[in-house]
Protein backbone atom coordinates (compact mmCIF):
# COMPACT_ATOMS: atom_id res chain seq x y z
CA UNK A 1 0.00 0.00 0.00
CA UNK A 2 1.80 3.23 -0.91
CA UNK A 3 1.70 6.53 1.24
CA UNK A 4 -1.24 8.01 -0.86
CA UNK A 5 -3.52 5.43 -0.67
CA UNK A 6 -2.92 5.45 2.89
CA UNK A 7 -3.63 9.16 3.46
CA UNK A 8 -6.65 8.95 1.33
CA UNK A 9 -7.80 6.46 3.07
CA UNK A 10 -7.66 8.42 6.16
CA UNK A 11 -8.90 11.07 4.73
CA UNK A 12 -12.49 9.36 3.60
CA UNK A 13 -12.37 7.95 7.75
CA UNK A 14 -12.28 11.16 9.18
CA UNK A 15 -14.76 12.66 6.58
CA UNK A 16 -17.04 9.54 7.31
CA UNK A 17 -16.51 9.91 11.32
CA UNK A 18 -17.53 13.26 11.28
CA UNK A 19 -20.69 13.39 8.99
CA UNK A 20 -21.54 10.47 12.17
CA UNK A 21 -20.48 12.77 14.30
CA UNK A 22 -23.09 15.55 12.78
CA UNK A 23 -25.38 13.18 12.29
CA UNK A 24 -25.65 11.94 16.13
CA UNK A 25 -25.32 15.69 17.55
CA UNK A 26 -28.55 16.86 15.21
CA UNK A 27 -30.46 13.89 16.07
CA UNK A 28 -29.52 14.38 19.91
CA UNK A 29 -30.50 18.19 19.39
CA UNK A 30 -33.50 17.07 17.64
CA UNK A 31 -32.05 19.62 15.01
CA UNK A 32 -34.39 18.33 11.77
CA UNK A 33 -32.60 20.48 9.30
CA UNK A 34 -29.24 19.44 9.94
CA UNK A 35 -30.78 15.83 9.51
CA UNK A 36 -32.06 16.88 6.56
CA UNK A 37 -28.84 18.64 5.14
CA UNK A 38 -26.71 15.41 6.06
CA UNK A 39 -29.62 13.13 4.55
CA UNK A 40 -29.83 11.56 0.50
CA UNK A 41 -33.14 11.99 -0.79
CA UNK A 42 -32.45 8.02 -1.34
CA UNK A 43 -32.06 7.88 2.93
CA UNK A 44 -33.32 4.50 4.02
CA UNK A 45 -33.65 3.22 7.95
CA UNK A 46 -35.05 0.44 9.67
CA UNK A 47 -37.11 2.71 11.95
CA UNK A 48 -37.80 1.19 15.82
CA UNK A 49 -41.17 -0.72 15.05
CA UNK A 50 -39.18 -2.36 12.77
CA UNK A 51 -40.36 -1.22 9.40
CA UNK A 52 -38.33 0.22 6.85
CA UNK A 53 -38.84 3.54 6.01
CA UNK A 54 -37.52 4.87 2.59
CA UNK A 55 -37.15 8.45 1.54
CA UNK A 56 -35.47 11.56 3.30
CA UNK A 57 -39.19 12.98 3.68
CA UNK A 58 -40.58 9.89 5.11
CA UNK A 59 -37.53 9.66 7.12
CA UNK A 60 -37.86 12.16 9.04
CA UNK A 61 -41.26 12.32 9.66
CA UNK A 62 -40.91 9.03 10.97
CA UNK A 63 -38.03 10.52 12.87
CA UNK A 64 -40.07 13.69 14.09
CA UNK A 65 -43.10 11.36 15.23
CA UNK A 66 -40.74 9.17 17.22
CA UNK A 67 -38.99 11.53 18.79
CA UNK A 68 -42.49 13.22 20.24
CA UNK A 69 -43.16 9.95 21.45
CA UNK A 70 -40.61 9.58 23.43
CA UNK A 71 -40.35 12.77 24.64
CA UNK A 72 -44.00 12.59 25.73
CA UNK A 73 -44.02 9.26 27.60
CA UNK A 74 -41.28 8.94 29.32
CA UNK A 75 -38.75 11.45 32.07
CA UNK A 76 -36.00 12.97 30.47
CA UNK A 77 -33.45 11.04 31.76
CA UNK A 78 -34.84 8.41 30.30
CA UNK A 79 -36.01 9.80 26.94
CA UNK A 80 -32.52 11.00 26.30
CA UNK A 81 -31.39 7.06 26.87
CA UNK A 82 -34.01 6.07 24.38
CA UNK A 83 -32.71 8.54 22.02
CA UNK A 84 -29.25 8.04 22.22
CA UNK A 85 -29.57 4.44 21.49
CA UNK A 86 -31.56 5.04 18.67
CA UNK A 87 -29.62 3.47 15.55
CA UNK A 88 -30.01 5.14 11.73
CA UNK A 89 -29.44 2.60 9.55
CA UNK A 90 -27.39 4.10 6.06
CA UNK A 91 -28.80 2.94 2.89
CA UNK A 92 -27.24 5.20 0.34
CA UNK A 93 -25.86 8.73 1.28
CA UNK A 94 -24.66 11.65 -0.29
CA UNK A 95 -21.22 12.80 1.60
Amino acid sequence: MDGRYAQDRNSDEELVRSLDDQERIAALKRDVSALEGLWSEQFTVNAPNNQVVVGKRAVLDTFVRAVSLIFRRSSARSSLSALTSLRLHHGSRDC
